[in-house]
């Protein structure tokens, strides 16, 4: 319950930032009443998600190792990813319904609510227990793996390097901007956005054919020209617009949906994500600079559009690089249709998201519960303590229970079937747990209906999450347990 309270409250917010934001008439974006800080804000810092996923084995191995860190970022941001992946394609569902209707911004703030998705894998956010549970291959998941992590490599070096590639073709000859005319409009945007001190460099290039902004850093950041002539009115325009693009850190979310691509490069359909993502940017973008324009300056800002078509790869925003999206974006620049803030969607998409996150997941590396509880071999060597039972199978609350004969108990536990879960759990309705106690170590079990949390204690406080791939046998095992005569105080 306190899971489902905390998502609501933190929906109700999402939707309120997206409702604040925005004005049927007039919109809010673009007023610079923010003193120092920029008025066109991300919804969300795009890079939130990414650094989670980077920092966790980091942070972890110092304490248990880089396997030990590495196999619980795997297995928590894995299944994270997953949902990911699905959420992506409920929106690319969603999407031609919702554009037209709602925002444009809204639109293109809904591709990164993921980026808020990681706070579901801490403890307070976990969902209880997967509802749906995919078991890979048996003895194929770790070539799976091995394939999935050449993928994910691969295309984060061709792209990284697709990026830097084109970097270097067209700023090796870019100059910097000296016209006074140019200059004063480009420092009056960064004005007008609120920056202090901005380290963004404005350049001319003569390989560009589209004004672009490229650089995922502050200092490595460039707004590139072409070496064209610009009327007044198109410099406003063309600066303004890639000022927004900086102000909103829309490289990053490029290159966040970049990453979640990546990781989920077998789905067709993630590739799609990432240009309806990109192309969403730009129409919000549209609609931000066009925010208290006349009829007159859309039609010259129109006009720019048709006039700029260029080239524009890796992590990179500019104002005209698709010819599939112009049709689109000059019907919303011509002809604005009033749309609602879209603020009930963000909320509802948001909470959705969030509380289904760990509902579906991936099952892998299957081994007998011998190997898994019982390294030492010999079952003999270890012991069973600190039984405890939950309703129906307890007679009574608190009522501590013992093994009438420990050795069938032990035989049947290392004839299950376990295969490692992806993600983190609560586990709020318990069956049963107890203390197996070994000559390598002890463990807290937990068995809660099909699913066997095991703690190893003294090594690290991290459980691991275990699919029991058959029915358990509670009649058979309570045959083997009777109720202790001292109840817990």
């Amino acid at each position: 319950m306190l899971r489902i309270l905390i998502f609501l409250v933190l929906s109700l917010l999402m939707a309120g930032t997206a409702y604040s934001r925005y004005d049927a008439l007039m919109g809010n974006d673009g007023i610079p009443d923010l003193g120092n800080h920029p008025s066109y804000l991300p919804y969300y810092p795009a890079m939130l998600l990414l650094v989670m996923v980077t920092l966790c084995p980091v942070l972890l191995t110092p304490f248990i190792g880089f396997a030990r860190a590495a196999d619980i970022t795997f297995s928590s941001y894995g299944g994270l990813f997953l949902h990911v992946s699905l959420y992506y394609l409920v929106l690319l569902a969603l999407m031609p319904h919702l554009r037209g209707r709602i925002s444009a911004r809204t639109c293109a703030m809904l591709w990164v609510i993921p980026n808020v998705l990681y706070l579901t894998t801490y403890s307070t956010f976990t969902p209880p227990r997967p509802w749906l549970i995919i078991l890979l291959p048996g003895h194929g998941w770790t070539l799976l793996l091995w394939v999935w992590l050449v993928g994910l490599v691969g295309v984060l070096a061709f792209h990284i390097v697709q990026h830097l590639r084109f970097r270097r073709r067209i700023l090796a000859p870019a100059v910097p901007a000296t016209d006074p005319l140019t200059r004063y409009i480009w420092e009056e945007a960064l004005k007008e956005a609120g920056f202090r001190n901005p380290k963004y460099q404005l350049v001319l290039s003569p390989e560009v054919k589209t004004p672009l902004s490229i650089g995922l850093l502050p200092r490595c950041t460039r707004v590139v020209l072409p070496t064209r002539s610009y009327t007044r009115e198109e410099l406003y325009w063309v600066i303004r617009h890639e000022v927004i693009h900086l102000a909103r850190q829309d490289s990053w979310s490029k290159f966040f949906l970049l990453f979640c691509t990546a990781i989920c490069w077998f789905n067709p359909l993630m590739w799609v994500a990432m240009k309806r993502c990109a192309q969403d940017l730009e129409l919000s973008c549209d609609e931000t600079v066009l925010l208290f324009a006349h009829q007159s300056q859309r039609k010259e800002y129109a006009a720019l559009l048709l006039n700029t078509a260029g080239d524009a790869r890796g992590f990179t925003t500019c104002l005209s690089a698709s010819a599939a999206t112009l049709r689109r974006r000059l019907e919303q620049v011509l002809s604005p249709a009033a749309r609602s803030s879209g603020a009930v969607v963000v909320g509802v998409l948001f909470f959705l998201a969030a509380i289904t996150c760990g509902s579906v997941t991936l099952s892998y590396d299957t081994a007998p519960a011998a190997q898994v509880l019982y390294s030492a071999g010999d079952t003999a060597q270890y012991q069973v303590d600190g039984v405890h039972l939950s309703p129906p199978h307890a007679q009574a609350e608190n009522t501590p229970y013992t093994l009438t004969d420990p050795q069938a108990f032990h035989d049947y536990l290392s004839g299950l079937s376990l295969s490692r879960l992806m993600g983190s759990y609560t586990l709020p309705e318990t069956d049963c747990s107890f203390f197996l106690e070994g000559p390598d170590n002890s463990k807290l079990i937990v068995i809660s209906h099909q699913v066997m949390e095991v703690t190893e204690l003294g090594h690290d406080s991290y459980p691991t999450y275990y699919h029991i791939s058959q029915e358990v046998d509670w009649d058979y095992l309570l045959s083997l347990m009777e109720a202790s005569p001292h109840s817990w105080t």
